[in-house]
């Protein structure tokens, strides 16, 4: 038997169940590092059979103005199948955050044909990439005038020493270690749903998944 496949392509669902061909927006907070990493997998994995859009630039900052930014697009163009949302939790205010998810899942349950749906990674995207290098479930507290998502940042340089905000492509680094992130990404969401303590966990590898299952033909 060949040697198993290290990289995203070999990434596995347990089942597939979407039809091919779905054309997927994914509108993200970040103006740089989400939309670089996405775009690796949008090139890495070849979705010509999906219509993929990076919307960092255009949107507001804050987890509602990222779904309202989603709602508006999806209102207008019919072509989207799906939308899907890039958020981080950080020090983002409680309840703009908490109305994101409520519209978000509204949004999900208006039409059995288009999704809409929520990636959170709690404290941020920079735990989504520790999880490439550990496991952890210890939480981020803020440090003085430091947020949780600074706090998440140090660590992962510490890890990841070459790492800055705005990575041209850090899907490029990481993409050895994808299984791995995945694996520990579905422990701590695993562990975070049990417990009710979501920092630190993330959804960022279903979106992956959601990206992979895209590709199949």
């Amino acid at each position: 038997m060949g040697r198993r496949r290290k990289d995203v392509r070999a990434i596995k669902r347990r089942r597939a169940t979407r039809e091919p061909k779905r054309s997927i927006l994914i509108v993200c907070e970040g103006e740089k590092t989400e939309p670089n990493y996405f775009t690796f997998f949008k090139q890495k994995l070849r979705l010509a059979n999906v219509n993929l859009q990076i919307c960092g630039e255009e949107c507001g900052s804050d987890p509602l103005s990222v779904v309202e930014f989603g709602e508006s697009k999806l209102k207008k163009d019919v072509s989207i199948d799906d939308c899907f949302c890039v958020i981080d939790r950080d020090g983002h205010d409680t309840q703009r955050f908490n109305s994101a998810k409520s519209k978000a899942a509204s949004l999900n349950g208006k039409s059995k044909s288009r999704q809409f749906k929520l990636f959170i990674s709690d404290p941020c995207i920079e735990y989504w990439f520790i999880l490439h290098f550990e496991f952890s479930r210890t939480p981020f507290v803020r440090e003085g005038q430091k947020s949780r998502g600074k706090v998440a940042l140090d660590r992962l340089r510490q890890l990841w020493p070459e790492y800055e905000k705005g990575l041209k492509s850090p899907g490029c680094h990481l993409e050895e270690r994808v299984e791995v992130a995945v694996k520990n990404a579905e422990k701590a969401l695993a562990d975070a749903e049990l417990t009710g303590e979501m920092n630190p966990s993330t959804t960022v590898h279903l979106l992956i998944r959601e990206l992979h299952d895209g590709n199949i033909s």
